[in-house]
């Protein structure tokens, strides 16, 4: 003889007044069968078995409480361990919920609180703080248990909505550069067109031989080793290069110019 039980309730939510059941025989059969025994087909076995069913209905109020809760996005352990269902029960549900349901967050809880989240970001707006590392040192001296940089840094972006970038490079401006820039601000605000007109734009710039001085990114694929897309060459003493100097104005562009030894301001 062979033992079958009955596992759960699988589902009441077609016909309520209509229980169905799951079969189950270990290792060798799953069906599912109805209380009714018009509706009930026995599985073609080749062997006689013995039912010995176990059963345990499952409230349709449980299981309408179980999905509410699975719609939250609660682990499925907490949901089984707070309604007294099994978990294989609760994962039962979860896969009939609709895709869009929020999935449970994996892992175990973050170790800095939301007070502390919160505390670290505000360090980073109110400049006390400009990298993680540095918001690290000054969360952990009213933390018993330290945190680590990277938890920080997930902290940041949970509760702070902040990404970390790369710095640009700027020409520092002293209080004075500020006031004079502002005052040449102020006092051509009221130019025309015509007045522009009459204005000359000149830069100069590096160009170098081979390469860049930039950051340069190549695409490789996930995983994959070294590879020709992700180098750069490069030669001994940077390859040369030249300085050169243009202008623009309203009537076109100037010639390009090539300056031969240092350029002064």
């Amino acid at each position: 003889m062979v033992h079958a039980y009955c596992e759960y309730l699988v589902s009441t939510d077609d016909n309520p007044s209509h229980p169905i059941f799951q079969l189950a025989i270990p290792g060798l059969y799953r069906s599912r069968i109805s209380l009714y025994p018009q509706l009930f087909t026995p599985p073609r076995l080749a062997f006689p078995v013995l039912l010995s069913l176990a059963m345990k209905i499952i409230p349709e109020v449980t299981l309408k409480a179980v999905k509410a809760i699975l719609a939250t996005g609660k682990a499925s352990r907490a949901i089984a361990k707070d309604l007294g269902v099994s978990r294989s029960l609760v994962n039962k549900l979860r896969s009939s919920m609709p895709k869009d349901t929020p999935r449970p967050n994996a892992g175990a809880s973050s170790k800095l609180t939301t007070q502390g989240k919160k505390y670290a970001v505000s360090l980073i707006k109110r400049g006390r703080a400009k990298t993680a590392v540095e918001a690290e040192k000054i969360v952990n001296q009213g933390l018993s248990k330290p945190v680590c940089a990277e938890t920080v840094r997930r902290g940041l972006k949970d509760a702070g909505n902040l990404v970390a970038r790369k710095k640009r490079k700027k020409p520092a401006l002293t209080l004075t550069h500020l006031r004079r820039r502002l005052r040449w601000a102020i006092e051509h605000r009221h130019w025309t067109v015509e007045d522009w007109k009459s204005v000359i734009w000149s830069d100069e710039t590096k160009i170098n031989r081979l390469c860049s001085d930039g950051l340069q990114y190549g695409w490789v694929e996930r995983g994959s080793g070294l590879s020709d897309r992700i180098i750069q060459p490069t030669v001994e003493f940077g390859g040369s290069s030249i300085m050169v100097w243009g202008s623009m104005a309203w009537t076109g562009v100037g010639a390009l110019v090539k300056i031969v030894g240092t350029m002064d301001s």
